[in-house]
């Protein structure tokens, strides 16, 4: 089963502009961390990265996004038992509370999710940790379905680079969009704003990441509020990984092992536009094949060919004699796990050969998967499929968001 991994962070800067100079008046200094929500990774499972984050969001609540535990320290066993001592640093024991933030140790950086509050000072978390976890920490209110008092909403981009588009600098990934507010009517102070995949003001559960601003921005008559926001994926991996292909029943005689390299080949992910910043492109050849949840004319093929693996986001070589491939489906998926996973099987008759060598994922929309692919398992050895048994083939899809203070 070969491993896609993609590492997320967000960064945003907001700025006033005059509506009618189109000059900027006042603007944040530097780019700062947002919040990435449970909605939002949530989300991913059922939309690509691009429409992840489709709107602007505006508001005018307070509230922390995170909160740092002072001198109070938290105890976790490793049965994921979490207990404060010291300080005034408390748990919220209402509905939902705490349930679904995150707790992150400082001394560690070990991350665990709570899925229960017993009182003020206790909890549970997960996952277990490897090791008993001690220490000051910091909880990330990652279970906000949104913004705390949202005005309003917009889908009015700037459509110019760098305000939106799409780049690539090594394995990094960065997706960026702009928006510009509607002009004030009266002063207004904005306090928060946010990302969300939906344009319908305060849609519940629609809020990609939230970020409350370090300075308040005042808007004046005639001036607007401007949002800019990058989402950058790091992306893995990039470069040839050694390990063993996880496929039931195989090695078949004569191989005796699957091990062997994966890598990316394509990027295959979605893109921002700068003519059309709210549309949906591919951002090279490989499609969407590597964005989790997109299966339209997705395949997974495997072939005969040994041919090695190329660099990353050059054209990959060709696979196609004698390959098989498959239209992927996707298996259901397991809330906060942060990962899916795309299938195929061939049956009895089908893909029968006894010198396989490589296997991938590509986009269909050309013909041909084995060359517009994203992503390349290459064996050491010749694998085995007899008329015999049924091929179960799975790529895994995995995401995580990085966390920071004060974001």
């Amino acid at each position: 089963m070969p491993h896609i991994n993609y590492g997320m962070k967000g960064s945003y800067r907001v700025s006033v502009i005059d509506s009618k100079t189109g000059k900027t008046v006042w603007e944040q200094p530097d780019w700062k961390p947002n919040l990435i929500l449970n909605n939002g990774m949530e989300r991913i499972a059922a939309d690509s990265f691009v429409n992840c984050f489709t709107s602007g969001v505006a508001g005018t609540g307070t509230r922390t996004n995170n909160d740092a535990s002072g001198t109070t320290t938290a105890a976790c066993d490793t049965g994921g038992n979490v207990t404060l001592a010291g300080g005034v640093f408390t748990f919220d024991t209402g509905i939902p509370g705490d349930v679904a933030n995150i707790i992150k140790w400082n001394n560690t950086g070990f991350e665990g999710r709570i899925v229960s509050v017993g009182s003020t000072t206790t909890c549970i978390v997960t996952p277990t940790p490897p090791i008993v976890q001690s220490g000051q920490f910091v909880l990330y209110k990652t279970n906000q379905d949104g913004c705390q008092t949202e005005i309003q909403r917009t889908i009015n981009y700037l459509a110019l680079a760098p305000y939106s588009g799409t780049t690539l600098d090594g394995s990094v990934y960065t997706l960026s969009r702009t928006w510009d507010f509607p002009a004030e009517s009266g002063t207004r102070i904005y306090n928060e704003v946010g990302v969300a995949w939906s344009n319908t003001t305060s849609a519940p559960n629609t809020t990609f990441a939230r970020i409350l601003l370090p300075v308040p921005a005042t808007v004046l008559v005639a001036q607007q509020l401007r949002l800019q926001y990058r989402l950058q994926l790091t992306i893995s991996p990039t470069t040839p990984v050694s390990k063993s292909a996880n496929v039931s029943g195989w090695p078949v005689s004569p191989s005796v092992n699957t091990s062997g390299q994966e890598q990316f080949q394509y990027v295959g992910l979605s893109a921002v536009s700068t003519s059309s910043p709210g549309g949906n492109f591919s951002f090279d050849s490989g499609g969407q094949a590597n964005d989790p949840s997109v299966t339209s004319n997705i395949h997974i093929w495997i072939s005969p060919s040994s041919a090695a693996l190329t660099t990353f986001a050059a054209t990959p070589t060709s696979r196609s004699t004698n390959a098989s491939t498959r239209a992927v489906t996707l298996v259901a998926y397991t809330s906060f796990s942060f990962a899916r996973i795309k299938q195929i099987t061939f049956l009895a008759g089908e893909a029968n050969r006894t010198d396989f060598r490589s296997m991938g994922i590509g986009t269909n929309a050309g013909s041909s998967p084995t060359r517009d692919t994203g992503m390349t398992f290459l064996f050491d050895q010749s694998q085995t499929k007899s008329n015999a048994n049924t091929l179960n083939l799975q790529w895994i899809y995995s995401w995580s968001r990085i966390l920071t203070p004060s974001s």
